[in-house]
């Protein structure tokens, strides 16, 4: 077995990516919930205004998984980071450090691009097996933060102000 080929992903990605992050969705439990689509994924990361990048894994040939990621800001901090999205591995390509190769070809397209000084990402309270895996890599609970969302009629209420 061949060990994983990650590549920056193109639009010529866009089928394998929304199967990869469809994937991801079902996994977690929220298939129903999922509404990325060739064209909205072409749009934002790919378009005049590019608002992610996206890192592929394949073995054999085959697509098995899949990091999305952008930069941001920390004022604490003064200084760029990444924030990743998503970081999704088939369940059978899994164990074989596909995950930590896309984090790591993700963090070193950051520090190139934005010199990026962190690397920040969320992980669903009840996906034991990601928390897990982020703790091997040296990952830490943020106790003084909690991730905080506005969408909906909130969001539309805020815009409308």
């Amino acid at each position: 077995m061949n060990r994983p080929a990650i590549r920056q992903a193109t639009a010529e990605d866009l089928p394998s990516m929304v199967r990869l992050l469809g994937g991801l969705a079902e996994a977690l439990g929220d298939a129903s919930a999922f509404a990325a689509d060739v064209a909205r994924l072409k749009r934002f990361g790919f378009g005049d205004t590019r608002v992610y990048h996206a890192r592929i894994a394949a073995e054999d040939g085959e697509d098995i998984g899949i990091v999305v990621y952008f930069p941001e800001f920390s004022t604490w901090r003064c200084a760029s980071g990444l924030y990743v999205q998503d970081l999704y591995v088939e369940g059978a390509a899994r164990g074989r450090g596909t995950g930590r190769a896309l984090l790591a070809s993700a963090l070193r397209h950051a520090r190139e691009a934005w010199d990026a000084a962190y690397l920040r990402l969320a992980v669903h309270v009840l996906n034991r097996d990601a928390l897990d895996f982020y703790r091997v890599l040296g990952f830490t609970a943020d106790p003084d933060n909690r991730v905080m969302l506005l969408d909906g009629d909130g969001l539309q209420r805020l815009a409308g102000q």
